[in-house]
């Protein structure tokens, strides 16, 4: 049996997924399987696929068609047969230890969760980014809902800074811990926050989480990204999945406070969100004022009402500060010009 279970989801990465894979094939830690999930890719991630399948036999492939990454994500934690299991992204690579590192410190720890630093990679310079001063830090007990409310309102580490505890990579976790989660695995209806959701279920049955104080994972930033490309039925994605983060508040923290301040604060970022990559959006061909009176609307509607009104301005710099005026008086045009310029 593998120590680890490697899964990567691929749908159209030929590109940058040879980069991706030879990261896996090179770790130091021989003892892992590395489950490629094809999501009904139309380009070579296929045939790449196949190849590294043949000429090593801890790749193993599934071809499937095209579902979205949800999905594809839980396929490959169906058939993983490893105590651990990691997630990968078909555009971005990891260092040759992380495996290694991340199994050493869950046998030392006797931890559920191991997490880590990463790079950001851009097309022409990569930032360093670090989420905790510590070399290695322990949460347990209340410390496990701490991070539960980063992965809500990341302003909690500071102005800007955006925790990579929102995304699936950059983590182990304890197959034993995702058995219990049965159907609280990535929402298959959802195309966008899908990993938040499963991060925030999955530390909900996690008894001990482990931080590494070493950048591990380089995650790829470009300009094909599923997060930032338009899409017509964007606004009901994130409604979604506003409803189902809700729902997981409710059953889990009714009534506390912190989670309430991050869940407004969780809408803050959601209203920027849509007007960059949804309303103000090159490629949205609908009328401006058909695209000024939908925002009016949203922003005449619920959560989005109390969540803005409810926010404390002092934790905000001067333009995100003007932004947040603007919306809670609904003053849609304002908006819609900063979003085009992109200047919030």
């Amino acid at each position: 049996m593998p120590n680890v279970s490697i899964i990567v989801p691929i749908y159209n990465s030929e590109d940058y997924l040879v980069e991706c894979l030879d990261s896996l094939i090179n770790q130091s830690l021989q003892e892992i399987e590395i489950i490629l999930i094809n999501d009904g890719s139309s380009d070579n991630s296929g045939r790449i696929c196949n190849q590294y399948a043949k000429n090593d036999n801890r790749v193993r492939v599934i071809h499937k068609k095209n579902e979205g990454v949800s999905i594809a994500r839980n396929t490959g934690i169906s058939i993983a047969r490893g105590n651990w299991i990691t997630f990968v992204d078909s555009d971005d690579w990891i260092d040759i230890k992380m495996c290694e590192l991340a199994y050493e410190t869950s046998i030392q720890e006797n931890a559920d969760f191991i997490f880590c630093n990463n790079f950001c990679n851009y097309p022409t310079k990569e930032i360093e980014m670090t989420m905790f001063d510590d070399d290695k830090k322990t949460f347990s007990g209340n410390d496990i809902k701490e991070l539960q409310l980063l992965i809500i309102d990341s302003l909690r580490l500071g102005v800007n800074f955006v925790s990579n505890l929102t995304f699936p990579w950059g983590k182990f976790i304890k197959r034993e811990t995702l058995k219990k989660l049965k159907n609280n695995l990535f929402p298959p209806e959802l195309k966008w926050g899908e990993d938040q959701l499963f991060n925030l279920n999955f530390l909900q049955e996690t008894n001990k989480a482990i931080y590494v104080n070493k950048k591990l994972y380089h995650y790829r930033l470009h300009g094909d990204s599923l997060s930032t490309a338009f899409c017509s039925d964007r606004l009901d994605i994130c409604n979604k999945y506003i409803k189902l983060l809700w729902e997981f508040i409710e059953q889990n923290y009714k009534g506390d406070k912190e989670f309430v301040t991050a869940f407004n604060a969780r809408i803050y970022y959601i209203t920027i969100f849509l007007i960059r990559v949804y309303f103000c959006h090159k490629d949205n061909k609908a009328p401006i004022f058909k695209r000024i009176k939908e925002l009016d609307m949203l922003l005449k509607s619920e959560p989005y009402i109390t969540a803005l009104s409810s926010i404390d301005m002092k934790c905000y710099k001067t333009r995100k500060k003007i932004f947040l005026f603007f919306a809670r008086n609904r003053i849609s045009p304002a908006l819609f010009l900063l979003g085009l310029v992109n200047d919030f």
